[in-house]
């Protein structure tokens, strides 16, 4: 019978509002609508405060259990309290967190501190086991970067194996973490992973295999020369012999120039030419002035003017009238290097375009 009369008040309501006049229906379907909308933002500013209010109470209890564990670790360091006071001031429930704080805390210390610091951590390390395991990859690489950084060397077979991650990042991070410190099995592993990396930058790969140390120079010259690797990685390697300043890479790079086609690695092998070579591999240097990329061209002058002599005065000037301005200053650098100074000051006189070029480089050798 409720239901009943529900209904009848209901229709009795739409015969109603339907008798009234339209402005009179458009106002009351306006003033509802209105209604609802003050209804909901109502109820969406008191869940936004909800958790407002809940985020500050968290940060509250965060920043007091930081501080108590700064006041532990600073208590243990400094020797006026014994470790196991840390440890009773760290609940079960807590060892992950720790470890967050004492990662952040680590990265502001060095030397015996430091160490100290790690020796603390390692009650800890175990809990991070798990997190290997997990299938968010930020939990992988987190628990990955934790364990190099401050779980080494004891838990290094365990960073080692994540080079194997099937997530590129992960493995990046095991990388980072085994570079300085890892065994010359793991700085191999590192470079025979290098095309996993393809997201990464050429500079930035490079940097990680320099952390390596000269050690890792002879698998660099060895994956440098392979015309089995891909292009990109010999570059990586190429870059990183460059900036190791590894003498024998010299020999390497020209042996290489003599079969490859890609530009991009050319610049890199003439790089170390231009870098770390000796007269005799001008000869390879000459055959890449009148390559068809420009930025081949422009270190291939550069080259030329550290490694040539006398003969090679006309190429250089030859150079100067290059279409790329780039390539023809790298000209004039080197024909200045080889005491083409005259060719430099008749072309700075003249009313040639690259007459205020050739005027720079003067300048730039007084």
């Amino acid at each position: 019978m409720e239901g009943e009369t529900l209904v009848e008040e209901l229709g009795r309501l739409a015969t109603f509002v339907a008798s009234l006049p339209l402005h009179d229906r458009i106002f009351l379907g306006v003033s509802l609508l209105v209604a609802v909308l003050l209804f909901l933002t109502l109820l969406f500013t008191s869940y936004a405060l909800y958790l407002r209010g809940r985020n500050v109470l968290k940060e509250r209890r965060w920043r007091g259990r930081e501080e108590r564990w700064t006041d532990l670790v600073l208590q243990v360091l400094s020797e006026t309290a014994p470790p196991d006071t840390l440890r009773r001031g760290v609940g079960r429930g807590e060892q992950l967190a720790f470890l967050d704080f004492l990662l952040r805390y680590a990265r502001r210390l060095r030397g015996p501190e430091r160490r100290k610091l790690e020796e603390l951590a390692v009650p800890f390390l175990p809990a991070l086991i798990p997190q290997l395991r997990e299938e968010d990859l930020y939990s992988r690489a987190r628990a990955v970067q934790t364990l190099g950084s401050l779980g080494l060397p004891e838990y290094r077979k365990e960073v080692a194996r994540a080079l194997d991650d099937e997530a590129p990042f992960v493995a990046m991070v095991a990388a980072r973490a085994l570079a300085s410190t890892g065994t010359p099995e793991d700085r191999t592993r590192i470079v025979e992973r290098l095309h996993r990396f393809d997201h990464w930058s050429v500079e930035y790969l490079a940097s990680l295999l320099t952390e390596m140390g000269p050690e890792v120079a002879p698998e660099l010259r060895r994956v440098m020369a392979s015309p089995d690797q891909p292009v990109r990685v010999r570059k990586v390697t190429a870059e990183a012999l460059h900036d190791l300043h590894d003498l024998e890479a010299a020999d390497a790079a020209a042996a290489a120039l003599s079969g490859e086609g890609d530009p991009e690695l050319q610049v890199s092998l003439l790089r170390i030419l231009a870098k770390l070579g000796r007269p005799e591999h001008a000869e390879r240097v000459r055959r890449y002035l009148r390559s068809e990329s420009s930025p081949v061209r422009g270190v291939a002058f550069k080259a030329l003017g550290i490694l040539g002599g006398g003969d090679d005065l006309e190429s250089l000037r030859a150079g100067l009238y290059d279409p790329s301005p780039w390539v023809a200053l790298d000209a004039a650098r080197a024909l200045r290097r080889l005491g083409g100074e005259e060719g430099l000051r008749n072309l700075s006189g003249s009313d040639h375009p690259r007459a205020a070029l050739a005027a720079q480089v003067l300048e730039e050798g007084t």
